[in-house]
């Protein structure tokens, strides 16, 4: 068994990064494994085909240090950054062959955009970058701002990393905030500027990109004053360094959640760790941690962001696994489909309420039923529960967990001789084709 040296603390991590020497010769290579060194029952020492390297092994004349600890994707790019850093490739000590598997350049640094976005906010400058004021001309359709086919701003393009694109009422909030200053932006309290990146290629295009006032860009031409951008534009020589996910991080750290007009919504916290699991990175990951971390989220928030998180990855999920047939019954032509149940299903004295499983209160239906009941203000004889599951995992859960609740509910009910049916909508159009819905 190969000698094996921690230079760093274990916690449970997937993977890990090691260092062999040649103690006879003092030649090197680093590698990385998926697993536990402490596991005894993992024999794993090395994927290196190296057949110098390899005969060292067998002769007992190499070492390993155990370096580095992290999921597996981050271990790839610790490996890729390591063997690039010490040009192990081309070193004549170094037994490695390859620059390593990983599809990223290097592990995002959230701390490093929040120190960035900071800087850019509270001095209104970047790397002695300042900002520039650039003066444009609008017209005016239905009494907002648009620009001018010449305008200098026109050629700007929207890198957007939240959920939804444009808060309306958000633009409408900074276009009311610009006009009470007449157009005067020196007399706001709140600082705005757009930030963008020179000559960056984002999905294979190039162009200048607004990362971050995207708002800010929109309620300043929708005003109705003011007729100057305060743009800090960052040189290709300078935004180049950093990687998509630094950029995608770096627009959400200019919109700090302490300011009113100006909030990063918990949404879009969870929006972008979503994107972060997509491009490998495992929820427990540090660059995960790193990047909620950087919010300062209360523990609420954090839980909060938590349910958000595997709600959305859970959304994703089913949309990649779901039967090709599936119902969605929110879509117009079942809504119409589901209206006519609902009509026929209405009587005098009767209630319908139609409930989706992945949040159905039945809570609030019994309550309504026997308030009327009790103080005799509406006489209920019939109720009527139309249950549609909007996933497969709301159907699991809902047999699992809620159906005898329901079932349970109509018993109750029977005790004031009220009739309580429930109708559990298909799943799929070819349930639907072979099912009486009434």
């Amino acid at each position: 068994m190969i000698k094996t040296n921690f230079k760093v603390t274990y916690k449970g991590e997937h993977a890990f990064g090691y260092k062999l020497t040649n103690t006879e010769n003092n030649k090197w290579y680093y590698g990385i494994h998926l697993g536990n060194p402490y596991d005894e029952e993992d024999s794993y020492i090395t994927s290196s085909t190296n057949d110098e390297l390899k005969r060292a092994i067998s002769e007992g004349k190499v070492e390993r240090d155990i370096v580095y600890f992290g999921t597996y994707v981050e271990a790839q790019i610790w490996e890729k950054e390591t063997i690039e850093k010490t040009n192990a490739v081309k070193d004549s000590m170094s037994y490695n062959e390859m620059r390593g598997i990983s599809t990223h350049t290097k592990l995002p640094d959230a701390e490093k955009m929040k120190e960035v976005a900071e800087d850019i906010i509270e001095n209104n400058c970047f790397a002695n970058i300042q900002v520039t004021d650039i003066k444009f001309e609008k017209d005016f359709v239905n009494g907002k701002g648009v620009l001018k086919p010449n305008s200098p701003l026109i050629d700007f393009k929207h890198f957007q990393v939240r959920l939804k694109e444009l808060d309306n009422n958000h633009v409408r909030s900074l276009s009311d905030l610009v006009d009470n200053a007449v157009g005067d932006l020196k007399l706001l309290k709140q600082n705005l500027i757009v930030v963008v990146l020179k000559n960056r290629k984002v999905n294979g295009i190039k162009g200048d990109y607004i990362i971050g006032g995207n708002h800010t860009f929109k309620g300043i031409i929708e005003s109705k004053h003011c007729t100057t951008m305060p743009v800090l534009i960052i040189p290709e020589s300078t935004h180049s360094e950093w990687s998509d996910e630094e950029i995608r991080d770096l627009g959400m750290f200019l919109n700090p959640r302490q300011q009113k007009v100006m909030e990063t919504k918990l949404e879009d916290i969870a929006k972008r760790i979503v994107d972060k699991t997509n491009a490998g990175f495992d929820l427990d990951s540090n660059v995960v941690k790193s990047f909620k971390n950087a919010f300062d989220l209360t523990r609420s928030e954090k839980s909060t962001v938590t349910r958000m998180v595997k709600k959305m990855l859970d959304d994703e999920d089913f949309k990649k696994n779901k039967p090709v047939n599936w119902i969605d019954w929110t879509t117009k032509e079942s809504k119409e489909i589901l209206d006519e149940l609902v009509k026929k299903l209405k009587t005098k004295n009767s209630l319908t309420k139609v409930y989706s499983s992945g949040k159905a209160h039945i809570g609030d239906l019994m309550i309504k039923v026997l308030n009327g009941y009790y103080d005799s203000t509406k006489l209920i004889k019939n109720v009527n529960v139309v249950l549609y599951h909007p996933t497969m995992k709301s159907k699991e859960k809902w047999v699992k967990e809620y159906q005898k609740g329901f079932d349970n509910f109509a018993k109750i009910l029977s005790k004031i001789d009220v009739d309580a049916k429930i109708t559990i909508l298909p799943t799929t159009k070819d349930e639907l084709s072979v099912t009486t819905l009434l």
